[in-house]
C-alpha cells in the first residue's frame, strides 16, 4: 500500500494575504505523521502583505516548512518546478494558496500510490456554495493543481511543468504523463475545497484572455483538445474535431471579417465600412438574444434567480466569448497553429 511515504507539499503563491492563514492551518494539522512530509511555498512576487504573513506563519511550524521568493513574476508553472527542484521527497503534492484541504487530504491521496505504474493520483475538489458561470467560479474538474500528488521521479522524466503556459500547464502536464504510459489515479476521499470566486466583467475580460494557451495546448495534444475544451469552455467553443481547431463561434467571427474585406476590396472601402456597421449591428442584436435565451437555460440549479442576475450571466458570456476568440486568434498567429 501507498503507506506513509514521505511527502513534499509545493504550494506557488502571489498575493494571497487574505487567504494564506488558513491554508497553512489546514498544511500543518494533516492527520499524516508530522516528520513525513514538508511544506514549501514559492512566493511569486507578491506585492501585499502575503511575504510579512509567510514569515510569521512559518517561523514556529510544527511541519518543516521552506519558503522560496521569486524575483519576478514568472506565472504558477515557474513557480511549481521551483518547488518540486527543492523538493526532497519521493511524492510531491500540490494544491493553491485559495484553497482549504480536508484533514485527511493527505493521507488519502498518498495510500493509492501503491504500484509503480501510479504516477499521479488526483483528489476530489469541491466548493462552498453553487457556481454562477462567469460570476461565481471554482475550477473543480480536471487535473487541476489545487488538488493532485505525482512521483517526483515522473516529473523530472517527462520535464516538469511547462513555463510557457499561463493556464492550462497542469493539463499539459497530466497528458505528457499518461503518454508516457503512465497512470493518474482518482482517490474521491481526497478532498480539497475551493471557495468560490467573485467575478466582475474586468475579471471576466482577463480570465478570457487566457484562452490565447488554447492554442499551445491544441499543438502539443490535438488529440485530446476537443475533451479538453469542452470541460472548460462551452461546447460551441470546442474545436470540431483533432484535426480542425476551429469553433462555431471562431468560423463566424472568421467568416464576418473576411467577408467585410471583401466587400471592401470589391465595392470600395465606404461600402465595407458601411456593410461593416450594418452587420455588426445585426450580429450584435442575434448574440444578444441568444446569449440572452443561453444564459437563461444555462442556471440549472434548485435557487430562483432574478431575471437581472441572468441578464448579468448573459452578458457576461457575450464578452467572455468575443474576447476568448479574439484570444485563441492571437494565440493561433503566436504559436503557428489555426485555432480559433
Amino acid at each position: 500500500m501507498g503507506g506513509n511515504k514521505l511527502v513534499s507539499i509545493v504550494v506557488p503563491m502571489r498575493n494571497a494575504s487574505r487567504t494564506v492563514e488558513r491554508l497553512m492551518y489546514s498544511l500543518v494539522n494533516q492527520d499524516y505523521p508530522k516528520d513525513r512530509y514538508e511544506i514549501i511555498l514559492v512566493d511569486d512576487c507578491s506585492t501585499d502583505e502575503t511575504p510579512q504573513l509567510i514569515a510569521s506563519l512559518t517561523k514556529n511550524s510544527e511541519v518543516a516548512t521552506k519558503v522560496f521568493w521569486l524575483e519576478k513574476d514568472i506565472g504558477q508553472a515557474a513557480a511549481r518546478n521551483c518547488g518540486i527542484m527543492n523538493a526532497q521527497c519521493e511524492i510531491i503534492a500540490f494544491t493553491d494558496a485559495d484553497t482549504i484541504p480536508d484533514k485527511e487530504w493527505l493521507k488519502y491521496l498518498v495510500e493509492k500510490f501503491d504500484s509503480e505504474d501510479i504516477a499521479g493520483v488526483r483528489g476530489r475538489t469541491v466548493t462552498d456554495g453553487y457556481e454562477l458561470p462567469l460570476m461565481r467560479v471554482a475550477p473543480t474538474s480536471g487535473y487541476v493543481t489545487c488538488n493532485i500528488a505525482y512521483r517526483r521521479d515522473v516529473l523530472l522524466k517527462v520535464g516538469l511543468f511547462d513555463e510557457e503556459f499561463r493556464y492550462g500547464e497542469d493539463s499539459d502536464l497530466a497528458h505528457r504523463i499518461l503518454k508516457k504510459g503512465y497512470k493518474i489515479r482518482d482517490a474521491p476521499r481526497a478532498i480539497v475545497c475551493h471557495p468560490l470566486k467573485r467575478l466582475n466583467i474586468w475579471q471576466v475580460c482577463k480570465y478570457a484572455t487566457l484562452h490565447r494557451y488554447d492554442a499551445l495546448f491544441y499543438r502539443k495534444h490535438p488529440e485530446v483538445t476537443k475533451s479538453y475544451m469542452a470541460s472548460i469552455a462551452w461546447g460551441m467553443m470546442s474545436p470540431v474535431s483533432s484535426v480542425f481547431g476551429i469553433s462555431i463561434a471562431g468560423v463566424t467571427l472568421i467568416s464576418y471579417l473576411i467577408g467585410v474585406f471583401l466587400s471592401g476590396i470589391v465595392f470600395g472601402p465606404s461600402f465595407a465600412l458601411t456593410a461593416a456597421i450594418t452587420t455588426a449591428a445585426i450580429f450584435c442584436m442575434f448574440s444578444t438574444a441568444f446569449f440572452v435565451i443561453y444564459g437563461y437555460r444555462l442556471i440549472t440549479y434548485p435557487q430562483k434567480l432574478k431575471i437581472t442576475i441572468r441578464l448579468k450571466i448573459a452578458i457576461a458570456s457575450l464578452v467572455y466569448l468575443t474576447v476568448a476568440i479574439v484570444a485563441r486568434m492571437y494565440g493561433s498567429i503566436k504559436y503557428r497553429i489555426i485555432m480559433v
